[in-house]
């Protein structure tokens, strides 16, 4: 049966032979980014009951998915990774959900100093350090812009580049999996590593990356139970023999290759776990 589109949802149980982990200081981490986050939140949604929708979207508490997805990130940047969860996620969840979004789509490139079909000159630096503003009033676009500012200063510029670049796909193409690509990228931040230029010149690297990103659209598209089931146990396996290849071959020498790929498997592992114990909900504009 599909899933409706008033449900929340949750992928089926399914089984994992990739380990779960969490960060042991994400109780204090998701306290912090909760402070942080609640004013822009209650700004976005307005109104009479607007701190009632900030918790109650607070409650799906988006840093404990970083602390799971990233239970090795270093403790430099783990609550400036954290907090740019809740906003980029909100983009996701914003975009997803409009019909007709192209001047919410437009706002949101306003934001990232990215405007839709204009050649993509600036980078990330520029967008958060160069004075460029969301528009007013928008605070779903104050949020993620002040969110980027905190977490540049620790990014590589290879990263960054692509996280821009993901944002850049969020607004032009299918959120979902433009969400799971920034996802992966992250995860280069996480650990204060930079494959840009081994992921554009090992096809095996990068297939582990896909396989990731595989596994978590899969996780996120709320199709039939039984095909995604087959289809998710399909992908980690492919994701365990490929990582093992990888790892166990002359790129298993390269030190942040070998952080990364397993950081992989905490992606789609903890991406999975908490999906399964937290529904995710419509989008919310």
């Amino acid at each position: 049966m599909c899933q409706r589109a008033d449900e929340p949802f949750r992928p089926p149980d399914v089984p994992s032979r990739l380990p779960v982990v969490r960060r042991p200081d994400s109780v204090r981490i998701e306290r912090d980014c909760n402070r942080w986050a609640r004013p822009y939140l209650v700004d976005h949604f307005g109104g009479p009951r607007a701190e009632r929708a900030a918790g109650r979207y607070l409650r799906r508490r988006r840093p404990l998915w970083a602390c799971l997805c990233y239970p090795h990130m270093l403790a430099d940047r783990s609550f400036a990774l954290s907090n740019l969860v809740i906003p980029s996620g909100l983009v996701s969840e914003v975009l997803s959900g409009h019909e007709t979004g192209t001047g919410l789509r437009q706002s949101f490139a306003a934001a990232l100093g990215a405007p839709l079909g204009a050649p993509p000159r600036r980078s990330l630096g520029e967008v958060a350090g160069g004075g460029l503003q969301p528009p007013p009033g928008f605070a779903a676009g104050r949020m993620l812009h002040r969110a980027l500012e905190l977490a540049l200063p620790l990014m590589a510029p290879g990263v960054a580049d692509r996280c821009l670049g993901a944002y850049r796909a969020l607004l032009a193409d299918d959120a979902g999996r433009a969400f799971a690509v920034w996802g992966t990228v992250m995860t280069e931040y996480a650990l204060g590593i930079d494959l840009t230029e081994e992921l554009a010149a090992e096809p095996a690297l990068a297939h582990v990356r896909d396989l990731a990103v595989e596994h978590l659209v899969l996780v996120g598209s709320g199709t039939t139970v039984p095909k995604c089931v087959g289809a998710l146990q399909d992908v980690e396996d492919r994701f365990t023999e490929t990582c093992g290849e990888v790892l166990g071959g002359p790129l298993g020498a390269h030190p942040g290759i070998r952080r990364y790929a397993p950081e992989l498997g905490h992606l789609i592992s903890g991406n999975l776990h908490f999906q399964q114990v937290f529904a995710r909900y419509p989008a919310v504009s």
